[in-house]
């Protein structure tokens, strides 16, 4: 298995987080549990401050600048239509999920 570098990491991590913020907050829906995303978090977290210099080549840098991973509350993932896009997708595909259930 190839290992992945730490920006490969970050930037994974920095999608995750700021997708599953905008569900939390913007749909008020969880679908991960929350010490899933505080272990995104604190990964993260320990991942910008081991490696400065790939944090500041990561996709979402503006958006983790002074981060802190006990919450995702002062986030701004709206910034980002990529970021939205995947949120909404994933909260309609939730949702048919959920309609799919209640059909059958």
């Amino acid at each position: 298995m190839l290992e992945r570098s730490p920006l490969e990491v970050m930037n994974q991590r920095e999608r995750q987080i700021l997708v599953h913020a905008y569900l939390y907050y913007q749909h008020n829906k969880n679908l991960i549990s929350d010490d899933k995303y505080d272990k995104w978090s604190f990964e993260l977290d320990k991942l910008i401050k081991e490696y400065p210099d790939e944090f500041n080549k990561s996709a979402y840098k503006e958006a983790f600048i002074g981060f802190i991973p006990d919450s995702g509350y002062y986030l701004t993932p709206e910034k980002y239509p990529a970021i939205v896009n995947r949120a909404n997708w994933l909260y309609i595909e939730e949702i048919r999920k959920l309609v799919t259930l209640v059909t059958r």
